[in-house]
Order: structure tokens, then sequence, then C-alpha cells
């Protein structure tokens, strides 16, 4: 009995061994199994991040990223749906995808359009945290998709890189999965991986946006820079000229591609003196772009040498050490100046010379009239006063012979008046006109210079020459003789006074011996008079123009010319 009941009991012992080995064995098979679920689990997960990671690589387009990320997590992780919902830094809908929920996703659209955020949505912008949702149905009451999430689970997670929120990621999956930690973690780590690609997206089309605006800036640029009307450079730091437009081609000669990073403006500047004073500019730039004058002349050299007078702008650009230079070529002007000066200069010499020659002229006038006329007056006034005190002392009126002594100076003193008056002005000008005048000044003159020979030709009417001219003319014909009698020595003098092309042209031209006319003309030479001076005045000032040409030896042609309608 004892064997028997020990054998029972050791029966029931082994028994209760085995059915613990059993439990063990059934707890560790779970177990293997559990594991093998949570390897094949975790290998979809893997491969989801893989799949994803191989999709951020390839994929540029923002929304085609989207709906392939959502699709490989519900196909290849196994959720049940994804949905993704862009937001801008003001919460407001950019764009959705989604894949597993077709038409069905499109209340929640709709509803963020509209600007309204589910609960889940909300919550999640606000940590940082995956948002771990047991019963949808029950606790995302105002969500459009809450129907379908019965016997569900969902995790939502902020999709951020970079401390910047780019929007919200979606799943819904078994509810065995919401306590997972390393499941959590792994779908924190795929929104972080769609952030970064969506960082990578928006930096890329930044960048894009930053070159085309850049492209378009320096087309904007380039089209300035070359509309602008005045020659323009862009010089870096060492002088080289890094830009040129077509305007600084003209003015310099070379084209732009001889220019650019192949020279400096030094090799532009003609005299030392400019080139060491605006090299100084350059460097003190370097240092103070406002330490040096923005505005200065300088002599320009061209491709050919011709030295231009240039008025230069210099300006640093703002954030660089390059600088930006405009030329205006002043060269005309300068020389407007020049010979504005010159003829200022020359008005001033001439109104000296014309007080000058007043003076001498009111000086001669009154030796004339004290020597002649004076005279004969004096003479006339004591014949008359001797014939009057004869008839006062009663005696017999003198013979006429004695009264007639007294006409010839009479006619005397009128022929000096005469004369006189002829000389300041003559009344033949005013009652006959300019060419009868003409005619009777070469007469004149052969008469009293019988061996200089005047050649006149006159092709125009007496009312196609102004009233205006015909006092300049006469003055400018009259000093040009007056010259050729005291310094030509000429034997021969051809005159010409002509009207062709509305132009009213005077030639006069001599056979003389000629002069220097540098020389002559020369503000420091003794020989220059009022005559040339006077003549060129006269008719610039009537709005002609003047030129005189001479050489030695070769006589001398003076030529006045006017317009005339």
């Amino acid at each position: 009995m004892k064997d028997e009941k020990r054998t029972k009991g050791q029966l029931i012992d082994e028994v209760e061994v085995l059915r613990h080995r059993i439990a063990e064995l059934k707890k560790l098979e779970i177990e293997r199994k559990q594991a093998e679920e949570r390897i094949a689990h975790l290998s979809t997960v893997l491969r989801a991040i893989r799949n994803i990671n191989k999709l951020i690589t390839k994929q540029k387009d923002r929304d085609r990223l989207l709906e392939e990320a959502c699709d490989i997590l519900t196909k290849t992780r196994g959720y049940y749906n994804t949905w993704i919902a862009l937001l801008d830094g003001s919460r407001r809908l950019v764009t959705t995808a989604e894949a597993g929920l077709g038409k069905d996703f499109l209340p929640m659209s709709e509803l963020m359009k509209r600007g309204s955020l589910p609960y889940c949505s909300r919550k999640v912008l606000s940590e940082s945290d995956v948002l771990v949702t047991k019963n949808p149905f029950s606790t995302c009451v105002d969500c459009p998709l809450s129907a379908m999430y019965s016997g569900r689970g969902a995790m939502t997670v902020r999709l951020e890189y970079g401390g910047k929120v780019y929007g919200l990621l979606t799943v819904s999956i078994p509810r065995d999965f919401l306590s997972d930690k390393e499941e959590r973690a792994l779908f924190k780590q795929v929104a972080g991986h769609i952030a970064f690609a969506l960082n990578s997206l928006e930096l890329e089309q930044e960048r894009k946006q930053a070159e085309d605006a850049l492209r378009e800036s320096e087309v904007k640029y380039r089209t300035i820079f070359e509309a602008t009307g005045t020659a323009k450079i862009i010089i870096d730091e060492d002088t080289t000229i890094s830009l040129a437009n077509r305007e600084f081609e003209k003015l310099s000669g070379y084209s732009k591609e001889e220019v650019e990073r192949k020279k400096s403006w030094t090799e532009f500047v003609a005299k030392r003196d400019d080139l060491e004073r605006m090299k100084e500019y350059h460097n003190l730039r370097r240092v103070d772009a406002n330490a040096a004058p923005k505005n200065y002349e300088f002599k320009f050299a061209d491709r050919k040498g011709n030295v231009r007078d240039v008025f230069v702008t210099v300006t640093v650009i703002q954030g660089t050490r390059k600088t930006v230079a405009s030329f205006l070529d002043i060269t005309e002007r300068k020389r407007g100046e020049e010979a504005l000066q010159e003829s200022e200069r020359r008005l001033r010499l001439l109104s000296s010379k014309l007080l000058k020659a007043q003076e001498n002229e009111r000086k001669r006038i009154a030796h004339e009239l004290h020597d002649g006329i004076g005279q004969t007056l004096s003479a006339i006034k004591f014949g008359l006063e001797y014939a009057l005190n004869g008839l006062a002392e009663g005696k017999e009126l003198p013979d006429s012979k004695a009264l007639e002594s007294i006409i010839p100076m009479v006619k005397s003193a009128i022929e000096d008046v005469r004369r006189i008056c002829t000389d300041l002005r003559p009344s033949i000008l005013d009652d006959l006109g300019l060419l009868v005048t003409i005619s009777w000044l070469c007469r004149e003159f052969q008469r009293i210079y019988s061996g200089i020979r005047i050649e006149k030709r006159i092709n125009m009417k007496e009312d196609e020459v102004p009233d205006i001219l015909k006092t300049v003319i006469y003055r400018v014909l009259q000093e040009a003789f007056n010259n050729i009698a005291k310094h030509s020595l000429a034997d021969l003098v051809r005159l010409s006074l002509s009207k062709a092309g509305g132009t009213i042209d005077l030639v006069i031209e001599d056979n003389g011996r000629g002069f220097d006319l540098q020389d002559t003309l020369s503000s420091e030479s003794s020989k220059r008079g009022l005559g040339l001076a006077s003549m060129k005045e006269r008719t610039e000032f009537s709005g002609g123009s003047f030129s005189i040409e001479s050489r030695r030896e070769a006589g001398t042609i003076v030529r006045a010319s006017w317009p005339c309608k």
C-alpha cells in the first residue's frame, strides 16, 4: 500500500512538474511567436523607414513625396490608413496626402481648409511627443474620420525639423501596437525623416528661387548697366575691370571681351599726375567709402591714344570691396568752356582796344576839327570881322574880291565836314545801299592805293541782304582793305559777295606776303591789333562765322558768312 501510495504521489508530482513544464513551454512558444511577430513587426518598420529614406533621396516633388510616404507606411508597415497635413506658420492648411482612406478623407480635408483642426491635430501641435489615441471613436468626437476607427487606435506626431513644424502625420493602427514604446519611437523617427525631406525640399526651392532671383537681378542689373547712357565699369579691389558696358566700349575703343578681367582702369589714365591721385582715391575707398571724392575729372586715353576730358563718378558697391565708375565725356564741353573763356578774354581785350580806339578816334577827329575846320572857320571869322569893322567905321563897302576870298575857305570847311562824316559812316550806305557802297569803297581804295588792283565779283541783289548785316559787311570789308593797305604789300585783291544755299558769303583774298596766323592771334603777341578781332567779333555777334587763312609769302583769305533765309 505504501509503495502504491508513494508511486501515486510521485506520479502526481511528476504530472505537476510536467504541467509546469508544458506551461513554460507554452509560454516560451508564445514569447517565441511574440518575438517573431516583434521581429517581423520591426522588420516592416525598418523596411518602411528604408523605403521612405529611398523615397527622400529620389523624390523632389513635395506632393508626390507625401503621397508615396503615406502609401509606403500603409502598405509596407501595415497601418490601416495614413494621412499627412502640411500647415503654414499660422496653422492654415497648405496641402494634404493620404493612403487607405480615399474619398472618406474629403470631409477631413474640407474641415482643415476651413481653418478647423481635429482634437488630435490641435493637441499634437502643442507637444513634441507622439500622441497615442486608444479609442478615437469615443475620444475624437469632432473628427470626420472617428467612425472609421472603431476597434482601432491612432498615433499622431508633428512633422518637425530644425525647430520648424511643417505639419502632422497620423496613422490608424491595431491597439496592441499602441503600448509598444519602440513602435512609437520608430514612428516618430519616420516623421522626422519626412520633416527632414520637407526641409531639404524647402531649402532647394529657396535656393532655386534665390538663383532665379539672382539671374533675374543680374539681367535687370545688366539691362540697367547697359541702358544708363553713360560709360560704366565695375572695378575689383586689385584695379581689374570685372564688368564694362557698351558705352565704355565706345569710349575706350576696346570690346568688352578685351577689357573684362583683362585690363586695369589705370591703363586708361593719360596723365601721371591724374594716375597717382586716382590710385590714392582707390585705396582710400577700401578703408572708408567716404574718404575719397566721388566726382572728379581726368584725362582719358583710348585705344588709339586719343586723349579726352572725362568726368567720373565712383561709388563703392555696398557690402563689397568693388566700385562702380561712370564716365562722362566732357571734351566738347571743356572745349566749349575754353572757347567761351577765350571769347570772354578776347571780348575784354577788344573792349579795351575799342575804348582806346574810340579815344584815338576822338583825338583824331578833335585834331582834324581843330587843325582843319577850326583853322578855316577862324580865317573866315577874321575875314568877316575885318569887313564888318570897315563898315562900322564908315568906310566904303569892300570890293567883292575881298569877300570872294572867304568862299574857298567855306568850301574847304564843308569838304572837311563831309570827309569826316564819310569816315564815321558813309551816307551812301543809307541812301543807295550796300552794293553801291562797296563799289564806291573799291573806287576810293584804288584811287588812294593805285598800285593795288581789285577784282570784284558780286552775285546777289541789294534786297537779298538783310538791313542788319549791311553795316557789318561794310565794316568787315573796310577793315580788311585797311589791313591789306597797311601790311600785305599785295598788288591784287579779289572780293566776292554771294548768296548760295541760304548763306551769305563774303571772301576777301590778297596775294600779299601773308603772316603767321598762330603768332598773330596769340594773346601774348604784341602784333595783335584791333582789326582782326573786330572783324571776328562783328561777324560772330551778328550770328555769322569768321575765319582767316594765311601763310607767309602765300597771301591771306578772309571769310565771313551768315545764315540767311
